[in-house]
């Protein structure tokens, strides 16, 4: 009987060693299977690694694609995940490193819907409703952020605004966060401050209170050049660029002075807008008066 127990429990110990060992393959294969249904879109996944002794997740070569289920809509070479999930026991979120690598992403607008509308529809339609008999008195304990070694590498983003006929191209885009610490029952600061390679800044300032859900934000943004719309002024003016220079500067004051609020949400569609109008404006000064 003894032995018949030692031979039992090895076979189990071997079981639960086989399945971890598979378990990644399986995982893999279900979404390359089942990803429509995940999220709605294709989704590929070349390899997916897990080592159970230093808890790393690796994902290689992954990508979500657009509805046709051809073209890539965003994607990435490799994600890093290293956690220590005993951490959860004490309510804390342990992430001792975080990296991903040639992250790709395509965007692209066409009239009011973007290639990812759909996915916004899908998110909201799958909230579950909150069930009254189901909510109890117990407050949950806040769980500690407390995440080290965030970064991206060598990120490329496109953005396609179809209604204007321009593109916007961002590449090598890279960043690194040695240390995040937030007790989520605390208020929070965030602030964030970076310099664009092109010319310009971008700041930052995010208030956040746990006791009210309350947050206030403030992002301003200086002596950016409005690059994205020189190539779609030039055609306008028939390839002449220094009157594309000039409708663009007169944009950029127009920009200076409009009401913020007017415009936000639709940043982009409202300078091409006025854009083409101040073109529009300079060819009507232009045209000769002619002798009644």
């Amino acid at each position: 009987m003894r032995q018949f127990f030692k031979y039992f429990w090895l076979g189990i110990v071997f079981i639960l060693l086989l399945a971890l060992l598979l378990a990644p393959v399986f995982a893999k294969r279900y979404v390359n299977k089942n990803g429509e249904a995940l999220s709605g879109r294709k989704l590929h996944i070349e390899k997916l690694r897990i080592n159970y002794f230093t808890s790393t997740l690796k994902v290689i070569d992954f990508a979500m694609f657009e509805k046709n289920g051809q073209d890539e809509f965003v994607g990435f070479d490799t994600l890093l995940v290293n956690l220590k999930p005993l951490r959860l026991l004490k309510h804390e979120l342990y992430l001792q490193q975080f990296l991903l690598a040639n992250l790709r992403g395509n965007v692209i607008r066409n009239d009011s819907l973007f290639n990812f509308s759909d996915l916004m529809t899908a998110s909201s339609t799958d909230t579950v409703p909150e069930n009254p008999e189901n909510d109890t008195n117990e407050t949950k304990k806040p769980l500690h952020l407390n995440l080290h070694n965030l970064e991206m590498r060598n990120g490329n983003f496109s953005f396609v605004d179809k209604p204007v006929n321009n593109a916007v191209h961002m590449h090598s885009l890279s960043f690194a966060i040695p240390h995040i610490y937030w007790n989520a029952a605390d208020s929070s600061k965030a602030d964030l401050a970076f310099q664009l390679s092109e010319g310009g800044t971008f700041v930052s300032d995010v208030n956040y209170d746990v006791a009210s859900g309350d947050f206030t934000g403030l992002i301003q943004i200086d002596g950016l050049a409005l690059n994205m719309l020189l190539p779609y002024a030039r055609r306008l003016c028939g390839g002449d660029f220094q009157r594309a220079q000039d409708a663009v500067q007169e944009t950029f004051l127009r920009l200076c002075r409009a009401d913020r609020g007017r415009i936000e949400g639709h940043e982009a569609a409202w300078l091409f807008r006025v854009c083409r109008s101040r073109v529009i404006d300079m060819k009507r000064k232009e045209k000769p008066v002619q002798p009644l």
